[in-house]
């Protein structure tokens, strides 16, 4: 890439300068320093050095020593680690950081970290990528998660089970069959959904840091004679599009191997006046049907399946079933033709 610098100090050393960056180097026969001037230098050593060979890299405050590792020193006074470990020596005190952790001088203290994701930079990622290598020996030093930072995309369960999505990005209107309270009987409704949106916020959507919002206008309509005699059964849980498991109002997501716990359902329900309701028909509407989720997680999806699976008229209760039991236990519900899965992606 032009806007990288690339250093080979021998078959096993490789050193790359990232973009707007400057370092020297001074060899004194087996002893090399490394002196890092400005923005980030990436290593990868293949072959732990012998006990003749050294290797340093300096900043302005710091010194690393490497030996036989990966990973990346900042001008800053960042270092980080993929594979192997390092000694960071600051002010006579000799600090040792292991794969998968980050160390940061601040205010003349020396703090070591776990390494999240997030903290490594684009260009040692990119190496990853391009050496096979390297990446087995990150996956296997440190319990980063390599494919979260790869890009990795998790397989689907949708997928794998041949189960079709309809995106609520796309306006549109879907029949909907469902069986009213006697089960006997059966009434086709109308779902539609509207006005898809993603955003950070706004007046009753609160921010979260890692988060962002995504809504519909969603409206069920059913007025045949079924409906309004009867009563209409209707049930629509969320599942995960990646791995088919319920998760409800209140959303725990595993998305790119990271757990997010402060997820969240939020349902604006369109009040009808009781001189608006006409009692021959039956209307449910959400003005903001709206899930607070990962940023770029574009797995949330309804289930509209029939309600002749959910309610039993004999006991008057709701089956005990769970909606990822439906998808996985003899995929009766998920397979009917009657279930739609409606994704927000």
């Amino acid at each position: 890439d032009e806007s990288y610098a690339y250093l080979s100090l021998d078959a096993t050393k490789a050193l790359k300068l990232d973009a707007v960056s400057s370092a020297s180097v001074a060899q004194n026969e087996k002893a090399y320093e490394v002196t890092l001037k400005s923005g980030n230098i990436f290593f990868n050593i293949t072959k732990p050095l012998t006990d003749e060979e050294t290797l340093n890299i300096t900043t302005s405050t710091l010194t690393i020593g490497i030996r036989g590792t990966s990973g990346v020193v900042r001008s800053d006074d960042t270092v980080y680690v993929l594979d192997g470990s390092v000694e960071v020596t600051y002010n006579g005190e000799t600090y040792t950081v292991n794969a998968g952790e980050i160390a940061t001088l601040a205010d003349g203290v020396v703090t070591v970290a776990p390494l999240k994701e997030a903290e490594v930079g684009e260009f040692a990622i990119e190496e990853l990528r391009a050496d096979e290598a390297l990446e087995n020996r990150v996956r296997e030093a440190s319990d980063l998660k390599v494919d979260v930072l790869l890009g990795i995309v998790p397989p689907s369960v949708f997928d794998e089970l041949g189960y079709t999505t309809i995106s609520v990005a796309t306006d549109g209107t879907y029949d909907y069959t469902t069986s009213t309270y006697d089960v006997v009987g059966q009434t086709i409704g109308q779902i539609t959904f509207t006005g898809y949106e993603v955003f950070e916020s706004d007046a009753t959507h609160e921010a979260k840091e890692g988060y962002e919002w995504r809504a519909v206008h969603l409206n069920m309509f059913f007025n045949e004679d079924n409906a309004s005699y009867y009563g209409v059964v209707y049930s629509f849980p969320s599942v995960d599009y990646y791995t088919g498991e319920f998760v409800g109002d209140e959303l725990l997501l595993i998305y790119n191997g990271i757990e997010y716990n402060e997820c969240l359902t939020q349902k604006e329900r369109v009040p009808h006046p009781p001189e608006e309701v006409d009692y021959e028909y039956f209307q449910y509407e959400w003005d903001k049907y709206a899930v607070r989720v990962p940023i770029g997680y574009d797995g949330y999806t309804l289930m509209f399946y029939n309600g002749k699976y959910y309610w039993d008229p004999d006991t008057q209760t709701t089956a005990d079933h769970s909606a990822w039991e439906y998808i996985t236990d003899g995929q009766e519900v998920a397979s009917d033709p009657d279930t739609l899965f409606f994704r927000f992606d």
